[in-house]
């Protein structure tokens, strides 16, 4: 019996001692196992020329081993766009004697750069050897696109601003072009060619008045005609001439009205034929004569160059062949119109006109300028500088359109899609 409880006794022993070992054993492991925590749990950065590639992130050893080796990497990927960006795995820049326990360090991690412009999300994941790994939430703004080069370098920041001044300055310089050619060049072309076919109108008019009495010497001349003619042809010459400098609205209404002079000069050709009509049917007979000259009188009296309207000048042309020649010799004939005398005061001041001309191409062009750099820095303000991830391709053409639309020709252009 005593052998059966020596035995026992025994393998109490055995097992109190197999015991005491795993548990000490494996408190040591427990208590040498690293542990670390991270400081900041998210990362907002803005890529841009005054941003650092680094960024420092606080390490603490909650452990009680010292921590010899922390690595990290990080995915981020822009949900818009589907781009990508990595930070490769790198390990991280420690003390030589490690972390302490209980002690507190600022690892140093070099952020991506992407070459898109995005806004990247994802995490940043920091491991140790036999340490859980931690995770830092990162997200990346940037605009672009950026030179991809490597870290270390300075890289074109501006490149994106210079591309938004570029589809500014394109979008805009389109706009001006097509304002100016549509809404300036091409009034003023349709008015110059409405004013050349006046002025066709006007120059044979002028000959046939210029030439009446001498292919009619029995009739009355057309003196007060010839004098309004006088000062017609050299004013609408001097209209056409300075079409290139005047501005399309003043050039359009000007095409009106003599547009509307011609087409009274062209009723009155049509009397003047009829006229030619009768006299050619009766010869000089002496009653004829005297009713044909009253009917020029009439005709002579009326003005052609003031604004009433056509019907209202065709009715006084019907009149004016409709009078009987009892009521003929009634009629008094208008004063001769003077000659316009602007003509000599125009040379006097041709001088100070030019000057005058000078100061206003600068002043144009002064504002053409200040115009443009307005334009370029509303531009900045209100979507470049404003906007953190700018620089898609749908970024670009919108501004492309934004610029194309600052002129009321473009803005038409741009809404006719619409």
């Amino acid at each position: 019996m005593w052998r059966l409880h020596a035995f026992k006794m025994l393998g109490l022993s055995v097992a109190a001692a197999v015991l005491f070992l795993v548990v000490g054993q494996t408190v040591p492991a427990d208590e040498a196992k690293p542990s670390f925590q991270v400081t900041k749990s998210h990362i907002d950065r803005v890529v841009g020329s005054r941003e650092p590639d680094i960024e420092y992130i606080g390490v603490q050893n909650t452990g009680k081993t010292v921590i010899r080796e922390i690595k990290y990497e990080g995915e981020f990927t822009d949900p818009k766009t589907g781009s990508t960006i990595l930070v490769p795995p790198t390990a991280a820049d420690l003390p030589a004697d490690g972390i302490q326990p209980s002690n507190q360090f600022s690892i140093k991690v070099n952020m991506c750069r992407p070459v898109w412009a995005g806004n990247y999300s994802g995490a940043l994941i920091l491991t140790s050897p036999g340490a859980d790994s931690k995770s830092v939430g990162v997200a990346i703004r940037s605009r672009g696109p950026l030179p991809n080069v490597p870290f270390g370098k300075s890289p074109f920041y501006e490149f994106p601003a210079i591309l938004f001044i570029v589809a500014v300055l394109v979008g805009f310089g389109v706009s001006w072009l097509l304002d100016q050619w549509l809404g300036t060049d091409l009034p003023r072309l349709r008015a110059l060619q409405s004013l050349r076919n006046s002025q066709t109108t006007v120059s044979n008019m002028s000959d046939r008045i210029r030439k009446w009495s001498m292919d009619h010497p029995s009739l009355s001349g057309l003196p007060i005609t010839m004098n309004r003619m006088a000062i017609l042809v050299p004013d609408l010459t001097r209209v056409i001439s300075g079409a290139s400098q005047a501005a399309p609205s003043d050039l359009t209404a000007a095409g009106q009205t003599y547009s509307l002079v011609s087409a009274k000069l062209v009723v009155l050709s049509s009397a003047l034929d009829l006229i030619e009509s009768l006299y050619n049917q009766k010869g000089n007979d002496p009653s004829n004569l005297a009713y044909l000259s009253a009917a020029i009188k009439r005709l002579d009296a009326l003005d052609f160059s003031d604004a009433s309207p056509i019907a209202t000048f065709r009715a006084n042309v019907v009149t004016a062949l409709s009078a009987s020649p009892a009521t003929a010799g009634g009629i008094a004939t208008a004063a001769p119109a003077a000659v316009d005398t602007g003509v000599a005061q125009a040379v006097q001041v041709e001088g100070a006109q030019k000057r005058i001309e000078r100061n206003i191409k600068l002043i144009t062009l002064a504002q053409h300028a200040v115009v443009w750099v307005i334009v370029v820095l509303t531009g900045l303000t209100t979507y470049f500088l404003a906007n953190a991830t700018y620089g898609s391709a749908g970024d670009y053409i919108g501004t492309l359109l934004w610029s194309l639309g600052l002129t009321q020709t473009g803005k038409q252009i741009v809404a006719r899609p619409r």
